[in-house]
């Protein structure tokens, strides 16, 4: 198997290649903006056929979903798939679905709360959750659409992967393009030092303060947003 990270210069979003190199046969999450020319030379150089084009989050639902799908027509990959975010049919991955290429299979984690529809697709050691654990990347994110949605899904799901579990995000952290589980849970305290319902109550403090009105200390508490 083979596996390469790609920065999109567009938007400094992280997109990823995942291949089977035994099957010629890959899968793309998050591909960028922009960067289409090199995701088709890496599958050239690789000599690989791109099956799927996975997608963690949609914002702009239709218009996203259509780039995508032009993406996946012009690099003859079989569709794009997605959570609740994408349209309804076929192409909806659920919880608990699975995503094969070649010999390799992709678990789906739905991981709702940045998007109603937001998923996670866990790999062998790694897990990529898009921008789940964008929550507390510091002050200007916009808040969750559902914080009890965000809550349950990083307690409930990603946490409870184990502690050496790679993290690749949908944007750099703190610099840091990769992390592990038990660094997320030490960089998020709050999702252990507060309740369900005591998360939910700082978040949306935080949606109605002015912005920069939230001191430091309630920016520590609060700061569990997961848009971008």
């Amino acid at each position: 198997m083979f596996f390469r990270l790609i920065t999109g210069r567009l938007d400094g979003g992280l997109g990823y290649l995942l291949g089977d190199a035994a099957a010629d046969e890959a899968v793309a999450i998050d591909p960028a903006p922009g960067e289409h020319a090199l995701l088709r030379g890496l599958l050239a150089e690789r000599r690989v056929a791109l099956r799927r084009i996975l997608c963690t989050h949609l914002h702009d639902g239709a218009r996203e979903w259509s780039r995508l799908e032009s993406l996946a027509a012009e690099l003859g990959a079989d569709g794009v798939v997605a959570g609740d975010d994408a349209p309804a049919g076929p192409n909806r991955a659920g919880d608990g679905a699975n995503i094969v290429f070649g010999d390799q299979v992709i678990h789906v984690l739905a991981t709702p709360g940045h998007t109603p529809g937001s998923v996670s697709f866990l790999w062998h050691d790694r897990v990529f959750c898009g921008d789940v654990l964008d929550a507390a990347a510091g002050a200007g994110h916009a808040s969750p659409v559902d914080p009890g949605e965000l809550y349950d899904s990083v307690t409930r799901k990603l946490f409870r992967l184990p502690d050496e579990t790679l993290v690749y995000p949908g944007h750099r952290q703190s610099g840091r393009t990769v992390s592990t589980i038990a660094d997320e849970r030490a960089r998020h305290p709050e999702f252990a030092t507060l309740g369900r319902d005591a998360f939910v109550a700082a978040c949306l403090r935080r949606r109605a303060a002015p912005q920069g009105a939230v001191s430091r200390r309630g920016a520590h508490a609060a700061v569990v947003t997961g848009g971008r």
